[in-house]
């Protein structure tokens, strides 16, 4: 069986990789639908660009999904400050930095440390949003800033785990989270209509 190891499909750059990978293996075009979903992400994007453009983000969890996430808020037009992972993988400092290449970012890659270590790279580094599981919601209540979740564990919150994350409708609704996120700590809610 042929095994194909690509970044997690999360944003425009690897669901796009994934979905290509999975046509070939099939040796079938894609269906339509695919196509719709990605304009879709793509609509998205530009609906929420002047929200999210320049907007500093850090960024914890597993390896594989934070540096996805890393590049699809870059994607998003959003700057990347921390990106850490408790767990050292081969690739993830490499991902990263190819995302600092191709972006012009700058995130702080963080391998094998902790919340203490991402805490204090965030109050160095500066954070508008803070993605991670639900361990990281003290650190952005300290820094005052929003909190997304994602991962495991997520115990403040229910059904978190039936909202996908991955492919092209699963980035619409991380972005649409995280959009909503500083809309909500930022304007106040009875002042959005004007």
């Amino acid at each position: 069986v042929q095994a194909i190891l690509d970044p997690a499909p999360i944003g425009v750059a690897n669901t796009d990789r994934f979905v290509q990978n999975i046509s070939k293996l099939c040796g079938a075009a894609l269906p339509d639908e695919i196509a719709r979903q990605r304009g879709r992400l793509i609509d998205s994007m530009v609906d929420v660009h002047h929200y999210m453009y320049g907007r500093k983000v850090a960024i914890f969890g597993d390896p594989d999904i934070v540096s996805a996430i890393v590049r699809f808020c870059a994607e998003a037009g959003m700057n990347p400050t921390v990106a850490m992972t408790a767990t050292k993988q081969r690739d993830f400092a490499t991902d990263i930095k190819a995302v600092n290449s191709e972006y012009g970012t700058d995130t702080q890659i963080l391998e094998g440390t902790d919340l203490y270590e991402f805490h204090e790279a965030v109050k160095t580094r500066g954070s508008e949003l803070i993605l991670g599981n639900s361990k990281g919601k003290d650190i952005a209540d300290d820094e005052n800033v929003p909190f997304v979740r994602f991962g495991f564990p997520v115990y403040d919150r229910v059904g978190v785990y039936r909202y996908p994350i991955m492919g092209y409708n699963g980035s619409i609704y991380l972005l649409d989270q995280m959009t909503n996120a500083i809309l909500g700590h930022k304007y106040d809610p009875n002042k959005l209509h004007q």
